[in-house]
């Protein structure tokens, strides 16, 4: 997981190609697909998942922590309703 930032005033939250463009220079650069997800947009499901990963950027860990309790908050609160919508759309 790549934490750097998870402020709403980053310039980046506003611009919506900054993560293929970063995620395109990553990928020349290192030669294999690059799929890059920016946390700050990402829904809560997602970013449940990503935070069980390894921290590879931490520029602010009381934030990071702080962004990331959150989001599981919010996640854990909506997970059984979320797993009904999802049972009856497939169903």
């Amino acid at each position: 997981m790549f934490s750097g930032s998870c402020c709403n005033h980053s310039p980046y939250l506003h611009d919506r190609w900054y993560d293929i463009r970063v995620a395109l220079k990553i990928e020349r650069e290192i030669g294999i697909p690059v799929d890059l997800i920016i946390i700050n947009r990402a829904p809560d499901h997602l970013i449940y998942d990503i935070s069980k990963g390894k921290v590879i950027i931490d520029k602010d860990e009381d934030l990071r922590i702080d962004f990331i309790t959150r989001a599981w908050k919010r996640y854990f609160d909506f997970k059984v309703k979320r797993e009904q919508f999802l049972k009856e759309m497939f169903e």
